[in-house]
């Protein structure tokens, strides 16, 4: 195998970039005026959300101010030039346009500085250098054998030039006068508009309301490309694999992808050790107008399991301190909340994901999936589309998607991420486990990697039912029940399949309990994930068996067992099954999803987002990644005539059908248990779904037209939405339910004169009512909304329509009567709390109350939850509010506390 050195990259770089050196007088005046001073940029990168600070690897540095650049990371109409400057005058600097360290002084690719400046142009005709590297160094898919069958050749060639678009990438540092370096700082220039570099960016952003991803990343080329080192190739690694294969007798023959893709690699390398240093500078841009949102020093590595062999790879990116900040700071998903309804803005891990095994179709099958999942009880990934630049060269569209990790959990759950173990199913990780531990370390002197599934292992081992109800609540203390429901309904729904059960799993726990949060109790939930294989055969897959098919109940003798028996995941749900009162609760969810999550035809216009979204921008990917099967975006999305694998259409045809398997899939789990096949009667299809998600990459559209009779609600209301007073002499008593831009739903309750007699606002966070001081009173009473709830929120304001009010009241009988629900929050705005707002919530034991403003609670409002529950206060208002819950209210004073 050839080795490509960053040596060799450097040689290609100088020849093929447009960066020269210009006299001051070469910039335009238009340059002039949209330039900023020297000191502006510097703060912009160094300070507050936008930073660039690398740690230097093989030089000490000096902490001294690093270079300064005139012009910001971002795009320029026209060609410019960039000047850089020292701390001092005389302060040498140096810089490179190929991502390699300018203060390394053994670098040949770095170039000193003068004070004319560096030319920033177009490099649309520019030669290829990374995009220009041999796939058969990096690609086990498109391959074929040699004719001598003892290696490999490629089946593709490396794109042309024109395929390939650019940006420039700047690296530079000051040399001080004691030989020491500055910081390196790092900036990314487009010239031209972003519409002129990403084709289809304006109409993708149009179709879902938001801005498009743009990552540029930048690195040492022989971290990614070197044969020892490099992480991105086959590499040495591979070589050393292969000849042992050939020495053992094997052959390179028909099966050539398939034994390449098996071969040991330098992509499939995993751990810190195979992470290398990267430098990211993050954009949003909607085609025209574009803003650099991030610039950080992180680490890099390969992700992925099969997918690693592929033509483009996945990436995961890490925060260190090593390298930088410690977390990037930045709101990448606007769905992404914790669970007392704030966005998260903060991350140690974030994935660009190739679309795994739709990568070189739809790439968003399974981002498509996770947007349809809502209020779940187990976690599920955010995602939204990504192109990607790397060295300054176009890598592509890419998912960028959270990652599960103990930072994950700590900021969506509030539990110490020290105490969080995940375990992820990996066949090929270790065997005979199939799993691995994926998070958390094992405690000292332990060597068993299943080390914390002992219990459960221990308790399954001796259990084959779970029909005595104190066997089953022995075992619902280690596997939280709705977690585990909610987890194989959606899996089985959408008939996820093939790669799961066996591989695409995880379970994650606490270690250590917190009797505060729910979410630290020590029991085992689960993570949906890389789902691009639910509907992927489209309506041949909507009238599959999930269940049966992939042995999901197997729980007796040896020859009973399926092949993924042994996996705990499967083994805990098979058992969870035995049991009748779990049975009926799965087979219930399972139900509801046909009318909720997966209604036709909220997840077809969904769908039809999805595609508005990524087809324009996938024409230019496939001409970049141009492989054997002459994929473009028209097949990708759509399919062919003859055949619709892999692509969106064939996820609609599953949809139109899969609704009519479900009543057959209970029917069979009925027959297997000998229940009665009529105990949970499938809901008839809905006409009127209702939707609060709200996902990252695509908002739930508004109508298109205002009903012609409709008349504007009166302009005294901050909520300005559709109000009809008067539908015709054909209404009839009712509800109608509008979606207004910000996805929230306007439920209007109509007398049988057509009359609105109630209006509802419907979010995410909750159901409410105007009051007549313009604030928000929380009214979700005990309906579909609420009535799987384990955790509510009670934020402190909500924003509809554009307007963000205040909530200040909890109506009466909200929560009545939930008893799954084991904590709430109230916001620090709420004043009221009505009668029998939380009465017969007998497992509530957590009350938090952030208000100081609170005055009334009414009659009965605790009554009835559960021995020994908690209410917890602002401290200078517990003498107050212990005057408000009183007997009348249903406090107890023996069980309860007050704090």
């Amino acid at each position: 195998m050839r080795k490509t050195g960053n040596r060799l990259l450097a040689v290609l770089a100088a020849v093929s970039m447009t960066v020269s050196l210009l006299p001051v007088n070469a910039v335009t005046a238009e340059q002039t005026d949209k330039a900023q001073s020297v000191q502006e940029v510097t703060t912009a990168q160094t300070g507050g959300k936008v930073q660039s600070v690398q740690a230097a690897d093989s030089l000490k540095k000096a902490s001294k101010a690093p270079v300064t650049f005139s012009e910001a990371s971002g795009t320029y109409k026209d060609a410019f030039s960039l000047k850089l400057q020292g701390a001092d005058t005389d302060t040498a600097i140096y810089y490179t346009t190929d991502g390699s360290d300018p203060s390394d002084p053994d670098n040949t690719a770095r170039i000193a500085y003068a004070d004319s400046g560096i030319s920033i142009t177009d490099r649309k005709n520019d030669e290829n250098v990374l995009s220009a590297i041999d796939p058969i160094l990096f690609d086990a898919v498109n391959v074929k054998g040699s004719s001598d069958q003892k290696s490999f050749v490629s089946t593709i060639s490396a794109p042309d030039k024109s395929k390939v678009d650019k940006c420039t990438v700047i690296k530079a540092a000051a040399q001080h006068e004691d030989g020491t370096y500055s910081d390196v700082v790092t900036n990314t220039y487009f010239v031209g508009d972003m519409a002129e570099h990403i084709d289809g960016i304006s109409e993708s952003c149009k179709a879902t309301g938001k801005d498009l991803a743009v990552m540029s990343i930048s690195m040492d080329a022989d971290d990614l490309f070197d044969s020892a080192k490099g992480i991105y190739v086959k590499g040495d690694t591979f070589d050393k694999a292969l000849k042992e294969y050939l020495d053992g007798g094997g052959k390179v023959d028909w099966d050539a992808s398939d034994l390449c893709r098996k071969l040991d690699a330098n992509y499939k390398q995993k751990g810190k050790g195979w992470e290398r240093s990267t430098h990211i500078d993050y954009f949003e841009s909607n085609g025209t107008d574009t803003k650099c949102q991030l610039q950080q020093d992180c680490g890099i590595r390969i992700q992925g399991n099969y997918s690693r062999s592929d033509y483009q790879k996945s990436f995961r990116l890490y925060a260190r301190q090593d390298y930088g900040p410690k977390n990037f700071k930045y709101a990448f998903w606007d769905n992404a909340k914790d669970d007392e309804g704030n966005v998260i803005d903060k991350y140690k891990k974030i994935v660009l994901r190739n679309g795994g095994n739709c990568a070189f179709t739809t790439k968003c099958s399974d981002s498509y999936w996770q947007s349809l999942l809502e209020d779940l009880n187990c976690d599920n990934q955010s995602a939204r589309p990504c192109v990607v630049y790397l060295n300054g060269e176009y890598w592509g569209v890419y998912v960028l998607q959270d990652d599960f990790c103990g930072a994950y959990m700590e900021n969506k759950h509030g539990v110490n991420k020290d105490n969080v173990v995940i375990y992820k199913g990996d066949a090929e990780a270790i065997q005979p486990l199939g799993y691995k531990l994926d998070e958390g370390e094992l405690p000292e002197g332990v060597t068993d990697e299943d080390y914390y599934f002992k219990d459960l292992e221990s308790f399954m081992s001796t259990h084959s039912s779970l029909e005595n109800q104190s066997d089953y609540d022995e075992f619902a203390a280690m596997v939280d029940e709705d977690s585990m429901i909610d987890y194989f309904a959606t899996e089985v729904w959408i008939n996820n399949k093939w790669d799961w059960p066996g591989k695409n799993w995880s379970m994650w726990k606490t270690t250590a309990k917190d009797d505060t949060n729910p979410y630290a109790d020590g029991k085992w939930r689960f993570m949906v994930y890389d789902v691009e294989f639910g509907g992927i055969s489209g309506s041949g897959d909507a009238s599959e068996n999930t269940i049966r098919n992939s042995k999901l109940l197997k729980t007796g003798t040896a020859d009973e067992k399926s092949v993924n028996y042994d996996k705990p995941h499967v083994r805990s749900f098979a058992l969870m099954m035995t049991n009748k009162n779990f049975r009926d609760k799965f087979i219930a969810r399972l139900e509801s999803f046909t009318n909720g999550m997966f209604e036709k035809n909220r997840a077809t216009t969904r769908l039809d987002q999805f595609k508005g979204m990524y087809q324009p921008i996938l024409d230019q990917f496939f001409e970049r990644f141009n492989t054997f099967n002459g994929m473009t975006a028209d097949k990708a999305i759509n399919g062919e005539s003859w055949n619709t694998y892999g692509s969106l259409q064939a996820i609609r045809e599953f949809l139109n059908r899969r609704s009519n398997q479900i009543p057959k899939i209970v029917k069979y789990v009925r027959n297997y248990y000998g229940d009665p096949v009529d105990v949970s009667p499938s809901p008839k299809p809905s006409t009127s779904p209702e939707s609060t998600n709200d996902p990252s990459t695509v908002p739930t559209p508004a109508p298109s037209a205002a009903p012609s009779q409709v008349p504007a609600q009166q302009t005294a209301s901050p909520v300005s939405t559709q109000n009809p007073s008067d539908t015709g002499s054909n209404a009839q008593a009712g509800e109608s339910k509008e979606t207004l831009k910000d996805g929230t739903v306007v439920i209007r309750i109509t007398d049988a004169k057509g009359k609105v007699t109630e209006t509802k606002y419907q979010t995410k966070a909750g159901i409410y009512r105007l009051s007549k001081n313009n604030s928000l009173c929380y009214l979700a009473k005990n309906n579909a909304f609420l009535k799987n709830k384990t955790f509510v929120t009670i934020k402190d304001t909500e924003k509809i329509n554009g307007k963000t009010l205040k909530i200040t009241a909890v109506e009466k009988g909200t929560f009545k009567g939930l008893g799954k629900l084991k904590k709430v929050m109230i916001g620090k705005n709420v004043t009221t709390i009505g009668n029998n707002a939380f009465s017969g919530c007998k497992n509530l034991k957590n009350i938090v109350i952030k208000s100081t403003q609170l005055k009334k609670v009414g009659k009965n409002a605790i009554k009835g939850i559960a021995k020994g529950a908690q209410i917890t206060c602002p401290k200078a208002k517990k003498k107050a509010y212990k005057k408000l819950f009183t007997a009348k209210t249903g406090f107890v004073k023996k069980t309860m506390k007050l704090k």
